[in-house]
């Protein structure tokens, strides 16, 4: 490692402007590699999408050093002020559909799994105590994104459900396709040593607790056949979610 104590979060938003996760849903993005993420959950089809961050550990100090923060747009005069924010979750959200309500258990469910087992992690969670409290008294005011706490644990949500469309799922960002997706965000740019391995620690901590929902949960599966004209067609579906042991299924197994 050349420097281990400089900030390379800076250049989040690559060489050409735009963020490369914000290209993600073009037709013909500036960068190729925008497409990777929309293409694994085309092919996959995941119940659970994480997404694993990282940031600065030390970014607080921008406000004192001349640092000018990121750059937000090829115009550069959109930027964003952070101070570190301890660890925490993000981009979380839920379906609210009548019609589905499985859909919202399971996403609180699993961010219940998560959030319980990061609340274990005795370390870390003294230090993202600190720096929440911190966070609140210098830029609560002003910042557009929603909080609570689930378990302890920081995340950043609109704090609302999204409402599903009437008609079949037609998209890998519906819920009905991957009913939960997170981003977890860790202070591991620029780190190394024993805080690498708390925040590393941290990382494994929420999938494995992901692995274990899925591992535990119930699932609804269906046999079915029809037959026409001399001939038998069988098929095997599952419905998702996939939803925690005590939760009825939809149809029956």
């Amino acid at each position: 490692m050349s420097h281990p104590d400089f900030m390379h979060h800076a250049g989040y938003y690559a060489a050409l402007g735009p963020s490369l996760g914000d290209q993600a849903e073009e037709q013909d993005p500036l960068y190729p590699a925008a497409t990777v993420k929309p293409r694994l959950r085309r092919a996959t089809l995941p119940d659970i999408f994480m997404n694993l961050h990282g940031y600065p550990h030390h970014e607080w100090v921008q406000y004192f050093s001349g640092y000018s923060a990121w750059v937000f747009s090829r115009n550069g005069t959109s930027r964003s002020l952070w101070p570190t924010r301890g660890y925490f979750l993000t981009g979380f959200s839920w379906a609210e559909d009548p019609d589905h309500p499985q859909l919202e258990t399971a996403a609180f469910t699993v961010l219940d799994s998560m959030t319980t087992a990061l609340s274990q992690q005795d370390r870390l969670m003294d230090l993202s105590q600190e720096e929440y409290k911190r966070y609140r008294k210098y830029l609560a005011q002003g910042d557009d994104y929603g909080e609570f706490f689930r378990n302890g644990v920081r995340v950043h949500s609109a704090l609302k459900g999204e409402a599903l469309d009437d008609g079949p799922p037609s998209s890998v960002r519906d819920r009905r396709i991957n009913p939960f997706s997170i981003t977890p965000e860790a202070q591991d740019e620029t780190a190394y040593g024993d805080w690498m391995k708390l925040h590393a620690g941290a990382g494994l901590t929420a999938v494995t607790s992901a692995i274990q929902y899925l591992y535990e949960g119930k699932n609804a599966v269906h046999h079915e056949a029809e037959a026409t004209e001399g001939t038998v067609r069988r098929w095997v579906y599952r419905e998702k979610p996939v939803l925690p042991p005590n939760v009825e299924t939809g149809r029956g197994e």
